[in-house]
């Protein structure tokens, strides 16, 4: 997603995965390359229901990556859509983006040894189509 030029279709800078990464009973996650405006994003890549919703859970660290990527293929309702911390270990700020690769939102997450049901959520503003975790602060902004 080149959001600073704005394409009509945003593509990411390098869509070859260099690799997998597990966690301990987790999915295997691909990594990839992904430009957000003038950032170039080394990210694990989260492009299906289980994948999504593992994340960057019983994590210690990003293992060398910049975050991860969660790619859902299609526009997400904002009021349906979100993101819990539970059993994240360190402090998160997510980004979402729209199909031109502009960032429509942001929120900076906090971790939770709670479940999905108690640990607080997090959203969008507006609808998205892909969202980027990143250590909290370093969310690029897309334009």
């Amino acid at each position: 997603m080149w959001g600073s030029n704005r394409p009509a279709n945003p593509t990411f800078a390098d869509t070859s995965s260099s690799g997998t990464a597990t966690t301990a009973a987790g999915p295997a996650f691909g990594d990839k390359k992904v430009g957000v405006g003038t950032s170039c994003l080394h990210v694990l890549v989260a492009d299906t229901p289980d994948k999504r919703a593992e994340g960057l859970r019983h994590r210690d660290n990003l293992n060398g990556h910049d975050g991860m990527i969660f790619e859902f293929g299609q526009t997400m309702n904002h009021e349906k859509t979100r993101f819990t911390m539970s059993d994240v270990k360190f402090p998160l700020t997510i980004g979402f983006y729209n199909e031109s690769g502009l960032r429509v939102d942001s929120a900076d997450m906090t971790p939770c040894s709670g479940s999905d049901s108690t640990c607080p959520s997090y959203g969008a503003k507006d609808n998205f189509n892909s969202a980027i975790e990143t250590p909290k602060g370093n969310c690029p902004t897309g334009r």
